[in-house]
């Protein structure tokens, strides 16, 4: 009350602070308004400060052709032909017609409109093209990394970094170009893009969500993440790497329509149909990023022959060895004409290494090798190198299975090869250096029990070399004969061993090729020494070769 007794009676005061305020508001208003009489003043830092953030964000030097400042409703501007450069014969990385941005009306005014923060940016119907050059690598890589001549205008006046609060993009088109293909190729990818990102800049926490249509006519994926916070770069080793999180939703995605953009080793096998995926992708203490996820394919196509199938997926990534990663694979299922298989697996990148366990109902090898991808196109001057190219494995898949360690259990029920069939099938396989040795096997022929431990296949031959070894116990001849060739001429049971040596896969064609040694036992007493020339052992042997081969 006495302070207030003091006031009263010391007007002057009143005075002095109306006539304060007075001023700081005439200064204010005399600011804005030497910035509304002056907009081109704006448009020139506006476009300094979008030229630069933008540069510094995408890695590419960015250009604007013209750009129209406004002070109404928002300040801001609108922007033509906001072009992000390619490098050298490459097409622009990424380039929109039209663009708005806006900027944060208070530091601007605080500071006498020296200090010009770009608020949100808005692309109309961007086109951003990815480039696969020839030497695999992609254009996109540089993102986040500065140029070597980043284009600063007047945004290198301050001496923060450059950042954009929001930026969104509506209907935007990704083209692909392929440099690896003849000629090159180019297609629309992805279209009808629309993202949502808050936070672009160094040390910026950002957040964001993007939906797209990939390869159809509308929006078929979704994505959400968060990257807290943003690195200024890439970092260097010992350097932490952001907290990352994410959700990823994709549903029927045409495998037709991106096939193209698959690894060239993969494009062969798959020709249709459509796959789900979920995938999250969250932070560890560690700072390895852990991957887990749900697939799925309907109508899956393996060269003509449409399949089913689902999977779960999970991974732990250390960004900072990268060739490291392992994918696990489990409940895996796949199932379609010949093949009924499930299990689990698990793929690591490098060194390159397979492990399996699939157990099923059922497994048709004409099916499977149906599903295998065809030689390259070759004019043959020979029948025999005619038929020779149908029955062996392509180079270039002969010379990854030398790189590839593979090693598994298969379970079946069943297992066909044409007219032979062979049930309650359980081995254990490996594949080293492109020879596949089966290290345990065992089945059911004909009523009868096939050990085919030992048995070997060298798959990196142009003809797969092989070596059979059988241990035959109890088979019923007659169902033998009837199965192969049709009539019931040897009755009884048969036991015996058996070393085949071959080259090659149509039994019809390399049979006469085939070397060994063994015996055959009948259940009535009578011994019979192995004839390959014979009309016992072909039979025998036939389906022993096909099974062994095969399984």
């Amino acid at each position: 009350m006495e302070q207030d007794a003091r006031n009263r009676k010391d007007p002057s005061r009143h005075r002095a602070l109306k006539v304060a305020l007075g001023v700081v508001v005439m200064a204010l208003v005399l600011v804005i308004g030497v910035l509304v009489a002056n907009p081109s003043w704006l448009a020139q830092r506006l476009r300094g400060q979008v030229e630069t953030a933008a540069t510094r964000a995408l890695g590419h030097k960015v250009t604007l052709e013209k750009l129209d400042a406004q002070w109404f409703p928002k300040p801001g501007a609108t922007m033509t032909n906001f072009r992000a450069e390619g490098e050298g014969n490459e097409p622009p990385f990424l380039e929109a017609s039209r663009a708005t941005a806006t900027v944060q009306l208070w530091p601007l005014i605080r500071s006498f409109g020296k200090d010009v923060r770009v608020g949100s940016v808005k692309l109309e119907e961007p086109r951003v093209n990815l480039v696969r050059r020839a030497d695999g690598t992609w254009n996109y890589q540089s993102v986040g990394s500065a140029p070597a001549t980043p284009s600063t205008g007047d945004g290198k006046e301050s001496g923060t970094e450059a950042s954009v609060e929001r930026l969104r993009i509506e209907n935007g088109v990704v083209q692909v170009t392929d440099q690896q293909a003849a000629g090159g190729t180019a297609a629309v990818a992805v279209q009808d893009l629309d993202a949502d990102l808050k936070h672009v800049g160094p040390g910026l926490p950002l957040e964001g969500t993007l939906k797209a249509a990939v390869a159809d006519s509308k929006q078929n994926v979704e994505m959400d993440l968060k990257v807290d916070p943003l690195p200024a770069g890439m970092p260097v080793p010992g350097e932490p790497w952001p907290k990352v999180t994410m959700k990823l939703r994709a549903k029927d995605l045409s495998v037709s329509a991106v096939r193209d953009f698959l690894p060239p080793s993969a494009t062969a096998y798959f020709t249709g149909g459509l796959v789900d995926v979920d995938a999250e992708v969250t932070t560890k203490l560690q700072g390895q990023y852990a991957v887990v996820g749900h697939g799925a394919a309907k109508g899956l196509k393996l060269r003509g022959d449409p399949a089913s199938g689902a999977f779960d997926f999970n991974s732990l990534i250390d960004p900072e060895h990268l060739k490291a990663t392992k994918v696990n694979f489990t409940r895996l299922s796949l199932a379609g004409p010949g093949v009924d298989l499930g299990g689990t697996a698990s793929v690591q990148m490098a060194p390159a290494r397979i492990r399996f366990a699939l157990e099923g109902k059922e497994l048709d090898l004409q099916h499977l090798l149906g599903a295998l991808p065809p030689s390259a196109p070759k004019k043959e001057s020979t029948s025999k190198a005619a038929a020779a190219k149908t029955t062996a494995l392509p180079a270039s898949m002969r010379a990854r299975l030398g790189k590839v360690d593979v090693d598994g259990t298969l379970k079946l029920g069943t297992l066909r090869h044409g007219n032979l069939q062979a049930t309650n099938v359980d081995a254990q396989a490996k594949l080293d250096e492109g020879v596949l040795l089966i290290e345990k096997g065992g089945a059911t022929v004909y009523g009868g029990r096939a050990d085919l431990t030992g048995t070997k296949v060298d798959l990196t031959k142009s003809q797969p070399a092989w070596t059979l070894k059988a241990n035959l116990q109890g088979m019923d001849t007659a169902q033998a004969f009837q199965a192969l060739s049709g009539q019931s001429s040897l009755q009884g049971l048969a036991s015996g061993e058996l070393q085949l040596n071959g080259s090659g896969l149509d039994w019809a064609r390399v049979r006469n090729g085939v070397t060994g040694n063994g015996s055959v036992r009948l259940s009535n007493g009578v011994l019979t020494t192995a004839d390959l020339g014979g009309a016992v052992t072909p039979a025998l042997t036939k389906g022993l070769t096909a099974l062994g081969h095969k399984g």
